[in-house]
């Protein structure tokens, strides 16, 4: 069965449809708009946009057939935000105030605080910061002690310095001081989305300020458990590091007397959309009670080769003397806009208090789809006149090769493991060679096999396994063996 259809681009949500859906509500709101403008202004060119470069099209189109009075355009725009169907949408309203409001910084500030409750204005605030720093905090500092759970976010998450998809505020990043009347505000606010914007906010300056971020958490009350749970999510990554002053802070007992056994990874062969569950058993080696820290790191071979951490929260226990616990965590491979997955051998250790003390691997198989399947296959059906498999062990004699799962003739797909009562490569085989394909789309996958090699078929053999060597890892093709239409096809 072929993959499922990949999931529409992010940049789908600026799409034609919705830039006929914003014509028509602000048509409907003043039959004068220029619709027809709007449109041909917002789609010309669409498809080659990014998701942010479509974003501040519509911006752009509104601004050229909205009232040039900025004060008009802004009564249009809130009339437009609860028009919108979709939250991400309305990004486009505070941008619009981000780019044009400048020229009236009381009535911007306002329109921010309104817009952010549709979606958010933590983008476009940002210019209003790097262009007058002070002023623009002032405001953020009355907002943070507004009623609306939105409006405090926008607060805190609108002067992050490293906020994502948006630049940094270097000013910020070299000194975190003016953002303190906000955190403080916030810091044990009762609302977990905002909450989780002041552990963000934390968790930045200890990028370039981690002793400044533990002495102000020092001094707060995490006896109170929103504060605590703020503290703990700030100081995530200082502890995934081992830091020993944060993990003192959350109660952990530093480095940790323990022993790592049993751990397993199953399956240790996936696919994208496969399962793996990681287990262990921890045992304590120590002669008091220990507060530990659980992570996992997953080492993602990147598009290079390369091989970059991603460490994983996992939990925090309690562990008396002699004690032992199981652990077990369940993950799916599923591919993210931040994060692709790529074909290799992944490594996994598991952290505990920020050492690592144990490792496995799992192997990463990228599946192709059905329609780069059929795209593979027509290219390789003239070119390739005899396959040799490296890496394999077959026992000696004739009969059919049988792999499972197969090897395939596109260089990008992985090798297979040895298969057990299979039949050595030789010039037996080269006379007829068929190859089984199997699990090439979460396990159901085209079927063929080669036909046999009409010229050369021994010699075609044995200078292929010459060149790649048997034994070695990869998968070799002789295209000087035989012609276009004499094999190997699939069939």
């Amino acid at each position: 069965m072929p993959s499922p259809p990949p999931a529409p681009a992010l940049k789908e949500i600026f799409d034609a449809a919705r830039f006929q859906m914003v014509a028509e509500a602000l048509t409907a709101l003043d039959p004068k708009f220029d619709a027809p403008r709007f449109l041909r202004l917002s789609l010309a060119g669409l498809d080659d946009l990014t998701l942010m470069q479509r974003l501040r099209r519509m911006t752009e189109s509104l601004h050229a057939t909205l009232p040039p009075d900025y004060g008009k355009a802004l009564r249009r725009l809130k009339q437009l935000a609860p028009r919108i169907d979709k939250a991400f949408v309305t990004l486009v309203l505070p941008d619009y105030v981000g780019l044009y409001g400048h020229g009236d910084f009381e009535a911007s500030m306002a329109a921010l605080k309104f817009f952010t409750r549709f979606g958010s204005s933590e983008f476009a605030v940002r210019e209003f910061l790097k262009r007058d720093l002070p002023r623009t905090l002032a405001v953020m500092e009355g907002w943070s002690r507004d009623g609306d759970e939105h409006v405090r976010r926008l607060a805190c998450e609108g002067c992050r310095p490293r906020l994502p998809w948006s630049f940094q505020l270097g000013a910020l990043i070299t000194d975190p001081a003016p953002v303190v009347p906000i955190l403080e505000n916030l810091k044990a606010d009762p609302s977990l989305y905002v909450r989780k914007s002041v552990a963000n906010h934390l968790n930045d300056i200890t990028k370039n300020h981690p002793d400044w971020v533990l002495d102000r958490l020092g001094n707060w009350p995490l006896e109170n458990p929103p504060t605590a749970w703020i503290a703990r999510q700030a100081l995530r990554t200082l502890i995934k590091k081992g830091h020993p002053r944060a993990l003192q802070l959350i109660g952990a007992t530093g480095k940790p007397e323990v022993l790592v056994h049993g751990l397993s990874l199953q399956p240790a062969t996936l696919q994208l959309g496969d399962r793996f569950t990681l287990t262990f058993e921890l045992t304590s080696q120590a002669a008091r009670t220990q507060r530990l820290v659980v992570d996992y790191a997953v080492h993602y071979v990147k598009k290079s080769g390369e091989a970059s951490p991603k460490v994983f929260k996992w939990k925090e226990l309690t562990l008396d003397p002699g004690a032992t616990v199981s652990l077990s965590r369940t993950q799916t491979i599923r591919d993210f806009t931040t994060r692709v997955h790529h074909a290799g051998r992944h490594a996994v250790e598991i952290l505990i208090n920020g050492e690592r003390l144990a490792g496995t691997v799992f192997v990463m198989e990228r599946s192709l789809n059905s329609s780069e399947w059929q795209g593979r296959q027509s290219m390789m059906r003239p070119r390739f006149g005899a396959l040799a498999v490296a890496g394999l062990d077959f026992p000696a004699g004739g009969g059919t090769l049988r792999v499972d799962p197969a090897p395939c003739p596109v260089s990008d797909l992985p090798l297979q493991r040895p298969a057990a009562g299979c039949r050595r490569i030789g010039s037996r085989h080269a006379a007829q060679p068929r190859v089984y394909f199997f699990r090439q789309a979460r396990g159901q996958a085209p079927r063929g096999r080669f036909r046999p090699i009409k010229r050369d078929t021994e010699r075609g053999a044995a200078r292929a396994a010459t060149q790649t060597g048997v034994g070695g890892a990869g998968i070799g093709f002789l295209g000087d063996v035989c012609q276009p239409g004499h094999g190997p096809s699939l069939s």
